[in-house]
């Protein structure tokens, strides 16, 4: 019965009804954004990995040699700077044993707590359409809760 109701609805004809001729503009810009989109990270990995609104490069300190000491600076600087709150324990995802049979290869999550002041936050919500989009977060007042 659905059936017959909406096969009626496909043959009737809409006024302003979007054709492929009022829809090639819009598919040109998409086409022209990703092209450009392109064109800027082309850009961007042949000069160097530098940004232009950076002044320093992207590159870690010279006295760092291991991944042990990246880490450790990465640390100290997130607790001098404040931003470190804590790090949390060690999370393993998976472990196989090597081929040569002496010991186990571990893949774990590392995780850390960190800070950040920021002026505006947002959240992912749904919009009429059923698309994702970002809007302003709302928060209950925290003066009333103990931490």
């Amino acid at each position: 019965a659905v059936r017959t109701a909406t096969e009626a609805a496909d043959h009737v004809e809409l006024r302003g009804r979007r054709t492929a001729a009022t829809r090639r503009p819009r598919r040109w810009t998409a086409t022209l954004g990703w092209v450009a989109a392109a064109c800027l990270a082309l850009a961007w990995l042949t000069s160097n990995n530098s940004l232009p609104f950076f002044s320093a490069p992207l590159s870690p300190p010279a006295q760092v040699t291991s991944m042990e000491q990246a880490w450790e600076l990465y640390r100290e600087v997130g607790a001098r700077e404040g931003r470190l709150v804590e790090e949390l324990p060690l999370l393993m995802v998976d472990r196989k044993p090597v081929p040569d049979g002496r010991g186990s290869e571990v893949l774990y999550l590392r995780r850390i707590l960190e800070r950040r002041r920021v002026q505006k936050v947002y959240q992912s919500a749904l919009d009429e359409w059923g698309d994702a989009v970002a809007v302003p977060a709302q928060f209950a007042s925290t003066r009333s809760r103990q931490l």
